[in-house]
């Protein structure tokens, strides 16, 4: 995949400007609600995936047209699941009895094995695409790599001494997500990777960014720009954030780190400090969290609104994170109300607009209430 980019800040960076914006912010409810939960994807029908606490301890579920499932462990006592597809195919994490995690793949009620690693480490499925393939990572001596499944060895090739991660993956079968340089017990080296993967996932073409690699890459718009790619969609739109660091000029020691959330659409476009962007859908509109704030926001079209706002105050529940958005607008998110956190399912409320019959009739009533009026002749009081 190729990238021309040009850097474009957004204006009005932050959200304490959202109510000085012009644009008539959209309105949002919520209808669905899982007490005790986080909410971490969704799909196209509205089926969305997270975590609940349980007497049992943490269980990933997935909350569909039919109800509400607990897509159970593999003996151990925790699981999560965060990706599901236009399907309703679920991946995450779950724990077996000797306390090891592996990705998982939940379909029509059953969970199997998505990660088996050879080397008897860990692995976990963050992101999964229409076809089944799931992106996530996987555990080699304590260094995480990349991974896809299925297929060939599944693991994206990055030079030695790199940490990464997967987190999303479209339908073309490109991955994005993170990668780490450590020096010594400090990891503060990060870069954005997007991964065009080879057929059966056996090796990877990489695009990668970051000065580390040499190359600064379309997503180095500082200079110095560390960050990671949370989301893809199927244009090759990107969400995520970059780290602008602020270095001492004669020691090189970091005096600062800035956390800004950025969208690829084409351009590159920054939506100010202190915020995360975590999903994006075919339109552009993307979600996040504003990290100082602790609330969930919407991003469309150059403006932000918080979350918590666009429900009314009625609605009771306080939005603190977003993590992605459909094609028809709905949000998976989490939030609390009356002391309970919940995972929601938003979805945007539309002002109905009548059909062409319910017009003409409604046209009709009005010229008939009028003829009416106009042929009552007004009546003299007595007297």
């Amino acid at each position: 995949m190729r990238f021309g980019l040009t850097a474009t800040l957004v204006a009005g960076l932050g959200l304490s400007a959202v109510a000085a914006q012009a644009a008539t912010p959209p309105r949002y409810e919520v209808t669905a609600a899982v007490a005790n939960g986080y909410g971490y994807d969704l799909n196209n029908r509205g089926d969305f995936v997270g975590q609940i606490l349980t007497h049992d301890g943490y269980r990933g579920f997935v909350q569909d047209a039919d109800g509400f499932h607990d897509v159970g462990t593999f003996g151990g006592g925790f699981s999560a699941a965060y990706g599901i597809n236009n399907l309703g195919q679920a991946t995450g994490l779950s724990y077996d009895a000797e306390g090891v995690g592996h990705a998982f793949l939940y379909d029509g009620g059953t969970m199997t094995n998505a990660g088996q690693n050879p080397q008897g480490y860990g692995t976990v499925g963050f992101a999964i695409n229409d076809a089944g393939y799931i992106a996530g990572a996987l555990v080699i001596d304590d260094t995480s790599y990349a991974f896809t499944y299925p297929g060939g060895a599944g693991e994206l090739q990055l030079p030695g001494g790199f940490t990464a991660m997967s987190f999303g993956i479209n339908n073309h079968n490109d991955v994005v997500g993170f990668a780490t340089s450590c020096a010594g017990a400090d990891c503060l080296e990060f870069a954005h990777f997007v991964g065009s993967p080879q057929p059966e996932f056996g090796a990877s073409l990489m695009v990668q960014q970051g000065r580390q690699y040499g190359d600064p890459g379309p997503y180095d718009v500082y200079g110095t720009v560390y960050g990671g790619l949370w989301d893809i969609n199927d244009a090759g739109w990107t969400a995520g954030w970059v780290d602008q660091f602020t270095l001492d000029p004669i020691t090189q020691a970091i005096l600062s780190i800035e956390h800004i959330a950025m969208l690829y659409d084409g351009s590159v476009h920054l939506l100010g400090g202190n915020l995360s962007l975590h999903g994006l859908n075919e339109a552009g509109q993307a979600v996040g969290r504003d990290l100082g704030l602790v609330q969930g926001f919407l991003y469309d079209q150059g403006q932000t609104w918080l979350l918590s706002d666009l429900l009314g105050p009625d609605s009771g529940y306080d939005v603190t994170d977003a993590r992605d958005i459909n094609d028809s607008g709905q949000i998976v998110a989490t939030g609390w109300r009356e002391g309970t956190r919940y995972a929601l399912l938003l979805s945007p409320v539309t002002d109905a607009v009548p059909e062409p019959g319910a017009w003409a009739l409604m046209l009709l009533g009005f010229g008939l209430a009028g003829a009416a009026l106009r042929g009552r002749r007004p009546t003299r009081a007595a007297g």
